[in-house]
């Protein structure tokens, strides 16, 4: 291996790092404000107009780590393992569980919001139930490419091996 090639595969890792870590960075202090946005709610709603945020901020910041991960391992590692298919299962079991959890925080929501505000209910419904919703529109349209691009790197390793 070259030592331009090594540069350039630690530049690329360095700057994956840094990425990730400001995301996740980012994203930890949006659930702290929101989060403190909860303690502080003056009704009803505003606590449940944080909580929402909460776990929309929360689901937005996993899906984008594991497809972060997925890609990574796919189209910079050019690897095939089995770790790629686990992360797909993943994906698909994370976003059932997702689903699971906003219907009870929007039944959450529901009983406890006042009765002035129940027209700001839908927007609630909106911001928790459609929260990933980038990432299940990326997987019905994405995902089988992914899934062809690690057929064909296994097929390609195969080959070499």
């Amino acid at each position: 291996m070259s030592k331009s090639s090594v540069s350039k595969n630690w530049k690329s890792a360095i700057g994956l790092v840094i990425f990730f870590a400001l995301f996740c960075g980012g994203s930890i202090y949006y659930m702290f404000v929101d989060y403190g946005r909860m303690q502080a709610a003056p009704s009803g709603f505003d606590y449940c107009n944080a909580l929402c945020d909460l776990i929309q901020n929360a689901g937005y910041a996993y899906f984008a780590l594991i497809a972060g991960l997925v890609c990574h391992l796919i189209y910079d590692k050019r690897k095939y393992s089995k770790w790629i298919i686990r992360l797909y299962y993943l994906w698909g079991a994370s976003l059932l569980i997702y689903f699971i959890i906003a219907g009870f925080v929007f039944n959450f929501s529901v009983t406890h919001i006042e009765v002035e505000h129940i027209a700001g209910l839908s927007s609630l419904a909106k911001k928790v139930l459609l929260g990933p919703g980038v990432f299940i529109i990326a997987g019905y349209f994405i995902v089988p490419k992914i899934l062809r691009d690690t057929q064909k790197l296994k097929e390609e390793l195969d080959l070499t091996v």
